[in-house]
């Protein structure tokens, strides 16, 4: 596998530091993600004889973009990896997810087991920087029926081995369950809950932004409670999913929601 020299996101972490004093946060494909979503029996063995073979050239290479992005001076960066969702509760015989064809899955824990090492092979041993780990169910459609659903439990025992400060969850709709399959694993990791729908048109009110917050400040102490964000991503028109001018109003009701969350708990 060869890396483009100009790297994975380098280009938009120099865009980024040149328009913000603020600190700065980069996501980037998580190794299970590229993983899973490139590696065909029959296809890619030709190249790669399994697996994990692809998957050391992968780590090889995300690691290469984490040391960049951090010498370029970005404080937090994020591994998008929200194929776990699919590995729990998705059909392998439809397209349940945001990618058109996914590799063919083994055993959940075993799925699982993968992601955690993967995740971890890529953040060992680097410091001066801080990671998160994002998780959604599919941000490709607006029908909420098409779309994966089921809570957080069956993954957070996975996802509080993996060496990250923080979790990046969709929180937005009910199809990501009930918020009390954290209590068990309350200010383990940080939070980043997502608390607005990027797939409606529907401007989330300032106010509910913050009822939510608080009901999942029950299992997670505002210390640890790190941030609330845009579930999943608000993305473009050639996404299909919603309009610049939307996604621009959505950032600031939760801007406005912040605020009152930081002059309460300051």
């Amino acid at each position: 596998m060869r890396e483009r020299e100009e790297g994975i996101a380098q280009d938009e972490a120099q865009f980024l530091l040149a328009h913000t004093y603020r600190q700065t946060k980069m996501p980037i494909p998580g190794p299970y993600l590229l993983t899973r979503s490139s590696w065909f029996e029959g296809l890619s063995d030709k190249t790669y004889p399994s697996r994990e073979d692809l998957a050391k050239d992968i780590v090889r290479i995300l690691r290469r973009e984490v040391l960049a992005l951090k010498k370029m001076g970005i404080d937090f960066i994020q591994l998008d990896e929200p194929s776990i969702s699919q590995v729990v509760y998705g059909d392998e015989a439809e397209q349940t997810f945001m990618c058109a064809a996914l590799g063919s899955r083994s055993d959940p824990t075993t799925e699982l087991e993968f992601a955690v090492r993967l995740v971890n092979e890529v953040v060992d041993g680097i410091d001066g920087v801080r990671f998160g780990v994002h998780v959604c169910r599919g941000n490709w459609s607006r029908k909420e029926d098409v779309l994966l659903k089921g809570n957080y439990g069956p993954l957070l025992p996975w996802l509080m081995r993996m060496n990250v400060d923080q979790l990046v969850l969709e929180m937005a709709t009910p199809r990501a369950g009930e918020i009390d399959v954290f209590k068990e694993y309350r200010n383990e990791k940080e939070i980043g809950l997502g608390v607005a729908n990027p797939r409606t048109d529907t401007i989330e009110d300032p106010k509910q932004i913050v009822s939510r917050v608080k009901d999942f400040l029950k299992y997670s102490t505002p210390k640890r409670f790190f941030s609330i964000r845009i579930a999943a991503s608000a993305r473009s028109p050639s996404a299909g999913v919603n309009t610049p001018e939307i996604a621009y109003r959505k950032l600031q009701a939760i801007s406005e929601a912040a605020q009152i969350l930081r002059r309460e708990y300051a």
